[in-house]
């Protein structure tokens, strides 16, 4: 393999439009020539190496870039981070969550950072927190939505494996 960028699929599909060119490569056998379980292998043709390795490095910067512009149109940049219901002991989870509220404010700028200590993506929006006594940060989901209704330009970020919310409906009531 020459200059080539090993891609998994996930990405592959992600940069599917944008008429970037993969190659699947198998291999089945490993070098005693037994055969192996294998994947596919995405493998980016050389031609648009170079123009990916520039959008994947130029991202970071231009997204901040952008957030300013937000911030100069009169945006609140908000962020919002959230852990699913789990097991771990409470000294991780806000750890964790306090990893998250970093990233948001040193990445994506955000003025202010909402934390929803444990809940599941599939909650709504508006029975999230409303017990929750342990408040992180700039409040909770709660306080987000408080945020949202009282501010007319707003746009909020949102760091967690699932996104905001997977119930497309409750998304659509914050209109």
């Amino acid at each position: 393999m020459s200059n080539a960028l090993v891609l998994p699929q996930a990405f592959q599909c992600l940069y599917k439009h944008q008429c970037l060119r993969f190659s699947a490569i198998s291999r089945r056998t490993d070098s005693t020539g037994e055969k192996v379980q294998a994947r596919n292998l995405y493998v980016l043709k050389d031609e648009y190496l170079a123009n990916t390795l520039k959008n994947v490095v130029s991202y970071f910067e231009e997204y901040q870039e952008y957030v300013k512009s937000l911030k100069k149109e009169g945006y609140s940049v908000i962020g919002y981070a959230r852990k699913s219901k789990g097991k771990e002991t409470e000294d991780t989870r806000i750890k964790l969550l306090q990893l998250m509220c970093n990233c948001l404010r040193n990445r994506s700028l955000v003025d202010c950072v909402f934390v929803s200590y444990s809940c599941n993506a599939s909650d709504t929006l508006h029975s999230r927190d409303k017990s929750q006594k342990k408040i992180l940060e700039n409040g909770n989901t709660q306080g987000m939505l408080r945020h949202i209704k009282d501010n007319n330009k707003v746009c909020p970020v949102v760091l967690d494996h699932a996104g905001l919310s997977t119930n497309r409906e409750d998304l659509e009531q914050l209109n």
